[in-house]
């Protein structure tokens, strides 16, 4: 995925001097690096704020919330339950790649991710203050396994739509950047990511279909 994802052209192949081509490369890649690492990071204390988040609001909305999700993964047949997934999960991908075509989209790629990881902290206390161990189970078996492929490709996705927005910054303001990149690569991309995502919730629906009823 990281071969297909990461896919961009770059100039300056023919001449690789050993010391400062190195030395670039090796710059090029924490660069990389360090953005996932830190969506990551973000990912994760966007968890545990939504755990706090739930544990100490003393509004209805949120338990609510997080029952209306539970209650509508019942009683639907496959096709229903794989569109109310897929609404559920493209709201974040939208958002991701409309963020990424905007010169100053680079700040605003965090928030998908951390509306969703606060989401998903919520609905993690929610199980467990309401089912106990059984809702532990149940997310562990057909939550969490959808949460971590979605999240991830997520990630990803905020990776590339901030690429994105770096380079049309660079190209408004007349920077000269190594890497090129189009509208098409970036479609490209995007589609890769939200084909597995389809993939991943149909095996998801099909389970919940399955055995929503033995864990809960």
């Amino acid at each position: 995925m990281t071969k297909v994802i990461n896919l961009r052209r770059r100039q300056g192949i023919n001449y690789k001097p050993i010391t400062n081509n190195n030395s670039s490369k090796k710059f090029k890649i924490n660069n990389t690096e360090i953005t996932k690492l830190l969506l990551v990071l973000i990912s994760l204390l966007s968890l545990l704020v939504g755990c706090f988040i739930y544990k100490n609001s003393n509004l209805n909305v949120v338990p609510e919330m997080c029952s209306s999700f539970i209650t509508d993964l019942q009683n639907k047949n496959f096709f229903q339950l794989f569109l109310f997934l897929v609404k559920q999960d493209l709201i974040y991908f939208i958002i991701c790649f409309f963020v990424g075509t905007s010169i100053i989209g680079i700040p605003f790629t965090f928030i998908p991710i951390s509306i969703k990881c606060i989401f998903i902290g919520c609905l993690s206390s929610f199980m467990y203050c309401q089912y106990s161990l059984k809702g532990i189970l149940f997310s562990l078996v057909l939550l969490y396994p959808l949460f971590t492929i979605t999240t991830t490709s997520l990630i990803y996705s905020a990776n590339e739509s901030i690429y994105m927005s770096k380079h049309i910054f660079n190209t408004m303001t007349n920077k000269n950047t190594a890497d090129s990149i189009s509208i098409r690569l970036y479609l490209i991309r995007y589609a890769f990511l939200v084909g597995i995502n389809l993939v991943c919730i149909a095996v998801n629906s099909f389970l919940i279909m399955l055995l929503y009823d033995r864990l809960i």
